[in-house]
């Protein structure tokens, strides 16, 4: 009986929905299950792949879905309630906690995009600082679990303090630093800190993310490890962004390239490999992405069969980590391992429709992003074209810092293929156009004097 359930202490929430006592032989442990790779959670679809584990039978073919497995924890029940706690409490939270800080850099923008504000030095400067710092709000979101907010008396006012609290700590780092001195010092720094954080959450195992801001919710479902889509969106705008300013400062195309490329091996390395991001679809984007960048940087002149390198070498790449991890036991394998059985039992045609109708059924069925894919389009065109379009402070910044053409053509390139190989793309694109509208604005120069033709350098 449900009110019996509540009133005994046991871990149970009426607005869930349907609820399970099972026996899972393990008393004493936390579940978890090679789908979730979390301790404390697993999926409905596990129950079927623990049944026929339970009796050495195993299904004729692919079925979703790990076996139960026992983790030892100090303390099982406790963890089970805060696992409940955090997931029915996040949702309602996460504006509030999120929106007051994002709200920062929206005032900020205001004041570096309006013209008569943008003239006022002083006022300027304070702009492009909340404009700088607005980001922050996403890696430390997604990292909020490392304080128990939950079990706070208000938990919303809680999560806003961990947001605000870690949020004002990285902004001492991205504004007191020597960095201060350059336009692009604090928009690098901040964007290397969104990049940096979010694969440092991978590479480390995703333990921070679950029922966190931005993270994996238990009750609506996702990916319980490594990189989602929107994630990567964000670790491929920042990255790229941390780029362009670095080479405000970095001038040779032999340094140029050789940061690129390490970046970009940082980057793919952390999204592809199984133990940590296990991301198919971010390889595939992350390599033309980079490679890209580094031939634009170079010097060399960029032929058709650069490009085909680019894809082909990203697609071999990625199959090749799907197929070390398929090499392992079937409960120890992840998104990458598991393409290879559905590329083996001749599924692929169906996984591609299938990503595809996804993401049209995204685009089509929310018209919230249906109206980013529509602007983010616009953009992608506006941006390589700010001459034509007499965007006069973005033309003027590419004439100060060519280079910032380059890395707008390899940012476009990246968000695009992104948006082609993975199934929820639209997200994936409102990540990156959340991440550049914030720090690109204060990249640019000042507006001209009221009556001036020629415009600033940066």
């Amino acid at each position: 009986h449900p009110e019996e359930v509540e009133r005994t202490g046991a871990v149970a929430s009426r607005t869930v929905g349907l609820q399970v006592a099972m026996d899972t032989a393990l008393p004493g442990q936390a579940l978890t299950s090679g789908a979730t790779k979390q301790t404390g959670v697993v999926m409905i679809t596990d129950v079927v792949a623990t049944v026929l584990s339970s009796h050495d039978a195993s299904a004729d073919g692919l079925i979703p879905g790990q076996p139960f497995r026992g983790t030892d924890s100090d303390d099982a029940q406790q963890l089970a309630w805060d696992r409940s706690e955090a997931a029915r409490l996040v949702d309602a939270a996460t504006v509030p906690a999120l929106g007051s800080w994002l709200a920062l850099g929206v005032i900020g923008l205001v004041i570096v995009l309006v013209p008569a504000l943008a003239r006022r030095r002083r006022l300027a400067a304070v702009g492009r600082a909340l404009a700088a710092v607005a980001p922050l709000a996403l890696p430390v979101g997604l990292c909020a679990s490392l304080v128990p907010w939950w079990r706070a008396d208000s938990p919303t006012l809680a999560l806003a303090g961990v947001v605000w609290g870690g949020c004002a700590l990285l902004s001492v780092l991205v504004l007191a630093g020597p960095w201060r001195r350059s336009r692009f010092g604090p928009v690098g720094v901040s964007a290397a800190l969104v990049a940096g954080i979010i694969l440092a959450e991978s590479a480390v195992g995703s333990r921070l993310q679950l029922s966190s801001p931005l993270g994996a919710q238990p009750i609506s479902g996702g990916r319980f490890y490594g990189l989602s889509n929107h994630l990567f969106g964000m670790v491929l705008a920042a990255a790229m962004m941390a780029l362009l300013c670095l080479f405000t400062a970095v001038r040779t195309p032999r340094a140029r390239v050789l940061w690129t490329v390490g970046v970009g091996l940082a980057v793919a390395a952390v999204c592809v490999a199984p133990s940590m991001g296990a991301d198919f679809g971010s390889g595939l984007a992350t390599v033309p992405a980079f490679g890209l960048l580094a031939l634009l940087v170079s010097g060399i002149r960029l032929r058709v069969w650069h490009v085909l390198a680019l894809g082909i070498g990203g697609a071999a790449a990625v199959l090749s980590v799907s197929f070390l991890d398929w090499l392992r036991p079937p409960e120890d394998r992840t998104h990458l391992g598991r393409f290879i059985d559905e590329l083996l039992s001749g599924e692929l045609l169906s996984v591609i429709v299938r990503k595809l109708a996804q993401n049209i059924a995204m685009a089509t069925g929310y018209w919230a992003l249906a109206l980013v894919l529509v602007l983010a389009v616009l953009a992608s065109i506006a941006i390589l074209m700010p001459r034509r379009l007499r965007w006069r402070r973005l033309a003027a910044l590419d004439a100060a810092q060519p280079v910032a053409h380059r890395v707008r053509i390899a940012l476009v390139v990246g968000a695009w293929v992104g948006y082609a190989v993975n199934d929820t793309g639209p997200v994936l694109i409102a990540a990156m156009l959340g991440i550049w509208l914030a720090l690109l604005p204060p990249t640019l120069p000042d507006p001209l004097p009221a009556g001036r033709t020629t415009e600033q350098r940066v």
